[in-house]
């Protein structure tokens, strides 16, 4: 009678959670549509909704995960942890489309305007930028997705660059829903997997249209066709899609194609390892029944090889040469796929130059040095580098700790007694160990590939290992629940994290990526009237981003330049600290775009550091009365300035 109680009570306790979950999802749904749109640039989105908004955000979090993570220890099956994995998935799509609810025109600083670009030369002129020449698009495939998209519903090319994030994400975690069911020994451990991949733990790349985080949200998914190929070996359609799908990621970007080829060689060695410990297990005593067939042919994958029956061993050695033949062909295909792709365009030969020069002379400035460069030239103490780095990264810190504390247990267990080793295992603790080491390497190094570009793989490896270690680990536990409320604790604290720093704001000392209307029609007018032979000198604007979702790449002036280097960014003081006028700095005449975000950033994003702002309100008063500085557009949002040469 008292067992039947507690499951009533469970049952009523996981039903009241999932109604909680869902009522907070329908209220943050309700404030979101009913606040006004942006009236202009707003340096943080955070702060455009009310403080229990944010609440409501949190609580149907935590309601998602405890149901997840309650429903994996549980007792009975029950469809409550799913219930928990929508609830999230849906307060996921939330935060990432808070730009679209907030009405942005466009949302993204410098990548996400180029991606546009690429997206409009598909649909001007039928055709993407060919390779060596001077708009050559690397990665065609998601521009042409997007320009299908486009031609199949009608909406805008802008419109659908800002739900590709979210649609891509949302896509990445029903993919690790399906791959935890085939990597998980049991229902349970599948659902812990699925708790700690439901954050959003990439901060804010995942947010604007990175192709190569596009390419990363692939993995599961190509992951899953290669688990597929392992579950019907004999059947050709798994194995041809899984080669397909691998032949996309060179046109979807060719540098995160190098990652998807070092987690193929991960798993095919430690597939080779694991088929060498069952053969040497063949002649030695076996601790299982050759009745027990578990889960058939492919019960290895699940169990430790060291329960196998001498019959399920035998079969075992049969069935992984299957996947390890697959991945052997499929690696040198997926080079050579690669290289005679890559090795076309103009990016192929200057990512090789850039690569000599570093190994043989050590250039590049690495990530690492950027950062110690900005706290010395502000005077910030390195616990303020700390701060922004937990700001930024703090919700994947609980992550690694677990997978070290997890991986460096199975290793050792490996090392010493080769015993109790499940394949599963093996294969994702190989892959969190290469990208583990990895990051850190790119962080510090000056080389191209920077951390950014890895450490997405190294979260996914994560997300697995905790998956998969810490179930174990909580069910040999004599304390399941204090064990379960930590793991609970730390998935609810990285979700939290993850909310306030998905987006860019001053909690991560970084602006908002909103492009206001009143900025893409200024700089229309801009590209309209504008003497095409002049350089332009810009803060914080993007000058060919902005162009670029306006005109296409094939179809931007000259003189428009990417990024933010030192060359076409107004001096420091607008050269007041050296000279009487801004047209002093220069010996041709040339323009100024400045846009509000350039105005208000160090008031608002450095407040503390006015010792160090490279433009202070003096200058700006300077600015407004220098007689070579002729101000010949302005919106409220975007102004033009015509720089009159003083030389």
């Amino acid at each position: 009678m008292v067992k039947v109680q507690l499951k009533l009570s469970g049952a009523l306790m996981n039903r009241v959670l999932a109604i909680i979950a869902f009522s907070l999802v329908v209220a943050t749904i309700i404030i979101v549509f009913g606040a006004p749109p942006a009236s202009g640039y707003e340096i943080s989105i955070y702060a455009a909704y009310p403080t229990h908004f944010w609440l409501l955000i949190v609580g149907s979090y935590a309601c998602g995960i405890i149901l997840l993570v309650r429903q994996a220890f549980a007792s009975e099956g029950s469809s409550c942890g799913v219930w928990g994995f929508a609830a999230i998935l849906l307060t996921n799509s939330i935060v990432l489309l808070l730009p679209v609810f907030r009405g942005y025109a466009f949302y993204g600083f410098a990548d996400p305007g180029a991606q546009t670009g690429f997206v409009k030369d598909i649909m001007l002129q039928g055709r993407f930028g060919a390779a060596a020449t001077l708009r050559e698009d690397v990665y065609p495939a998601t521009h042409i997705l997007v320009a299908s998209i486009s031609y199949a519903t009608g909406l805008d090319s802008r419109t659908l660059i800002m739900l590709a994030p979210a649609g891509f994400f949302i896509f990445y975690e029903l993919m690790i829903f399906m791959l935890s069911r085939r990597v998980a020994n049991s229902h349970g451990q599948s659902l812990l997997i699925i708790a700690f991949g439901t954050p959003l733990l990439l901060s804010w790349f995942q947010a604007t249209f990175l192709p190569s985080i596009l390419t990363f949200f692939l993995l599961p998914f190509v992951l899953f066709l290669y688990y597929k190929n392992m579950l019907a070996p004999a059947g050709i359609a798994h194995n041809v899609s899984f080669i397909l799908a691998s032949l996309l990621l060179p046109f979807s970007h060719p540098g995160d194609t190098l990652a998807f080829i070092l987690v193929f060689l991960c798993f095919g060695v430690s597939l080779i390892i694991y088929r060498r410990l069952v053969r040497s297990h063949i002649g030695s005593k076996f601790l299982g029944s050759s009745s027990a067939e578990s889960n058939g042919i492919l019960a290895f994958l699940s169990t430790s090889f060291e329960k196998l029956s001498r019959h399920q061993a035998e079969r075992a050695l049969t069935t992984v040469a299957v996947p390890v033949s697959s991945l052997i062909k499929s690696i040198p295909i997926l080079l050579i796929a690669w290289f005679v792709w890559f090795s076309t365009f103009n990016t192929f030969s200057i990512s090789v130059k850039g690569f000599h020069d570093w190994l043989i002379y050590g250039t590049g400035e690495s990530q690492a040095s950027l950062y110690l460069s900005w706290l010395r030239r502000v005077n910030a103490p390195m616990l303020e580098g700390i701060r922004i780095f937990l700001n930024t990264h703090g919700q994947t810190v609980p992550y690694f700790v677990l997978s070290i504390i997890v991986s460096s247990l199975f290793w050792m267990k490996l090392i010493l007694s080769r015993k109790d080793v499940n394949l599963n295992h093996m294969m994702f603790f190989s892959l969190f160990l290469a990208f583990a080491m990895l990051t850190p390497l790119s962080f510090v190094s000056g080389f191209q590939i920077t951390y950014k570009r890895t450490l997405p793989y190294a979260i996914f490896a994560s997300i697995i290992v905790c998956g998969l270690g810490s179930y174990k680990w909580i069910k040999g536990s004599g304390h399941k629940t204090i064990a379960t409320c930590i793991i609970v604790t730390i998935l609810l604290a990285s979700a939290t994290i993850g909310v306030f720093n998905v987006h860019w704001s001053p909690f991560i000392r970084a602006a908002n990526q909103q492009v206001t209307a009143m900025e893409l029609d200024g700089m229309r007018w801009f590209l309209q009237y504008q003497i095409k032979d002049h350089l332009i000198d810009q803060i914080a604007l993007q000058q060919y981003s902005i162009a670029a979702v306006l005109l296409g790449s094939g179809g931007l002036p000259s003189n428009m330049r990417w990024g933010t280097d030192e060359s076409y960014r107004a001096p420091d003081h607008f050269g007041y600290d050296r000279n009487r006028m801004y047209g002093e700095s220069y010996e041709q005449n040339r323009y100024f775009l400045l846009n509000k975000l350039s105005q208000i950033w160090e008031r608002e994003g450095t407040p503390e550091y006015t010792a160090f702002w490279r433009f202070t309100p003096t200058d700006w008063l300077s600015l407004r009365n220098d007689i070579s500085v002729q101000r010949v557009f302005d919106n409220g949002e975007f102004q033009v300035f015509y720089i009159v040469s003083q030389r």
